[in-house]
């Protein structure tokens, strides 16, 4: 089955409001959005916006404070919102330097969270960046125990921060394929390219293979594939050319 195409509304954040965020996704087709916990703080807002446009939610990303400090209320939002796969994107900056016993832990944790949320017919999985690919003292990785040995733990794939952080998203893609419930689709200028948008590219202007990447994509049970860029300068140029680019694949 197709995957279906989302948008992370994160990379629009610098370009309010939502209103004109849910209209430009929704006059480029594409029906799904993924929201952020910044947007949790009115979800009236959020509603109303993806309510008027006929957007869907089928998954979206909850900050680890949120997740340990106000469990029951992110279910609540989760479900008033009608979220299927919840991901934490990251831990505090201060946690992203770790001894491979607290990675463990952190795995651990995820564990126990993605536990409770399946007695609410919620999913729950992690979503990587870049620090999760630093080798470790013996030779491991980060993201190895970050998605542990639960399978409920799931994984939602960043190509680009993989590689990014130096790592073969193919060989990774193919390590866990059974794990990872969704891509983030983005792609990386040039060296020396695109300063201004911190060496981003929208999804196949930049230098990611994704002719060899699709079809290992396609491998994996990820039915939500979510096109993002961390800081556009244009987020309707953005947008654009990066539906445009994976709704042709």
């Amino acid at each position: 089955m197709k995957p279906v195409i989302s948008y992370q509304l994160y990379s629009s954040r610098n370009f309010p409001d939502l209103a004109r965020q849910a209209r430009m996704v929704a006059e480029l087709g594409i029906k799904n959005v993924e929201p952020f916990g910044g947007l949790f703080s009115d979800l009236g807002v959020l509603q109303k916006a993806m309510s008027d446009h006929g957007l869907s939610a089928p998954t979206a990303h909850v900050g680890a404070p949120s997740w340990r400090h106000d469990f029951d209320g992110v279910v609540t939002k989760l479900k008033i919102l009608g979220v299927r796969t919840a991901f934490m994107p990251a831990v505090p900056p201060e946690e992203r330097s770790q001894s491979l016993q607290a990675w463990k832990a952190l795995g651990q944790e995820l564990s126990g969270y993605a536990k409770r949320l399946a007695d609410h017919g919620i999913r729950f999985g992690w979503h990587n960046h870049s620090f999760e690919m630093v080798k470790l003292e013996d030779g491991s990785m980060p993201i190895e125990w970050i998605l542990g040995e639960d399978e409920n733990v799931l994984w939602q794939c960043d190509i680009a921060w993989v590689v990014r952080g130096e790592q073969d998203p193919a060989t990774l893609i193919k390590r866990y394929s059974d794990r990872i419930a969704s891509f983030h689709v983005k792609d990386l200028a040039k060296p020396g390219e695109n300063a201004d948008e911190d060496g981003w590219a929208d999804a196949g202007h930049g230098i990611m293979d994704w002719k060899s990447l699709v079809p290992i994509m396609r491998a994996t049970p990820a039915d939500v594939w979510v096109l993002e860029h961390d800081n556009p300068s244009d987020d309707h140029r953005f947008a654009r050319r990066a539906a445009a680019e994976v709704q042709s694949w």
